[in-house]
């Protein structure tokens, strides 16, 4: 088992970062690459067999940053041969998934491994969301799939705002500390277009894949760096586009605020009364507004109110 600080190559042949800061790697047996993944309180192992697997899953959690101590509860295993166009997944042992696209594995991948992550997640509310900064301040804009988080959190991302993630968010209890699960941002077939024209082209390279449903796109495209230490949660935003719509934006009551966010609460089963109330502290403590718009262009001045909002608590604002 190599150390935290082994080095070794990705299937390229460029340098893999330092083990400690990416995720923790073990080779178990010849061929297989052991990558450990962690996120509130909860780990899964993930096993990849040979080197086109291997780059699959470097693509998807290099980001990630592995708490050791965390034992996994969960094993998954990935096959990826590109000439026989066969792409599995194993779960546990048994399998599980089959497919004849890298990218729709990376995809069930994801799903997968934020499953299992979330299944024992506890001691904090994991919130499906997006999140974006401005130094240290945090913009959460929970939603549904579909309500357009990542499409406007990769266009915040080219604004001056630091992308952090486009899925899920943990809040430790007691605090408004942000820890987001940075994974590639995972774009839908219908989100395309408007990522193409208004936040970068998607073209072919090792930064994006693509699938036939989803193109999942590595954040360093946008010019992600690894989040800072000290997230701290300064706004929450719940999102929604409509084509055609004028721009409405309200600031919610506490109570609106609160319903907001225990629908987009995924671990409500591991938490003490459910976890109504951690959350309607969070939404006593951090004030939250909703957001329909139609166009990017109708945006400018809450994008404005938004950059200011956040960058109150920096140190360049005093």
């Amino acid at each position: 088992r190599p150390g935290a600080g082994a080095h070794s190559h990705d299937a390229h042949g460029r340098p893999r970062a330092p083990a400690a800061a990416g995720t923790i790697i073990t080779t178990s047996r010849l061929g297989v690459t052991r990558t450990l993944v962690t996120f509130a309180n909860s780990a899964v192992v993930v096993d990849a067999v040979g080197t086109e697997a291997e780059r699959l899953v470097t693509f998807l959690f290099h980001r990630i940053t592995p708490v050791a101590s965390i034992a996994p509860h969960a094993e998954i295993e990935v096959h990826a041969d590109s000439a026989r166009l066969d792409y599995r997944l194993r779960l546990n042992g048994a399998p599980f998934c089959t497919s004849d696209s890298p990218a729709a594995l990376a995809t069930a991948l994801l799903g997968q491994v934020l499953f299992h992550l979330v299944d024992r997640s506890s001691g904090g509310l994991a919130i499906h969301a997006a999140a974006v900064a401005i130094g240290t301040r945090v913009a959460l804009f929970p939603g549904v799939s579909g309500a357009g988080k990542t499409t406007l959190t990769a266009w915040l991302a080219t604004r001056g705002f630091e992308y952090l993630t486009d899925e899920l968010v943990f809040i430790p209890d007691g605090s408004e500390t942000v820890v987001p699960f940075p994974r590639p941002l995972v774009v839908k077939a219908a989100a395309r277009t408007a990522i193409a024209e208004h936040v970068v082209a998607l073209d072919e390279g090792d930064a994006v894949l693509h699938g036939r449903e989803t193109t999942l796109v590595d954040p360093l495209l946008l010019g992600a760096a690894p989040s800072p230490a000290g997230l701290t949660l300064a706004t929450v935003v719940f999102p929604t586009f409509q084509a055609g719509a004028d721009r409405v934006s309200e600031t919610l009551t506490r109570s609106e605020a609160g319903a907001g966010l225990m629908g987009g609460l995924i671990n409500a089963r591991n938490l003490p009364a459910h976890g109504f109330p951690a959350v309607a502290a969070l939404a006593r403590r951090v004030p939250a507004m909703r957001l329909r718009y139609g166009q990017f262009g109708d945006l400018s001045s809450w994008i404005d109110d938004l950059r200011a909002t956040l960058a109150a608590g920096t140190p360049e604002s005093h």
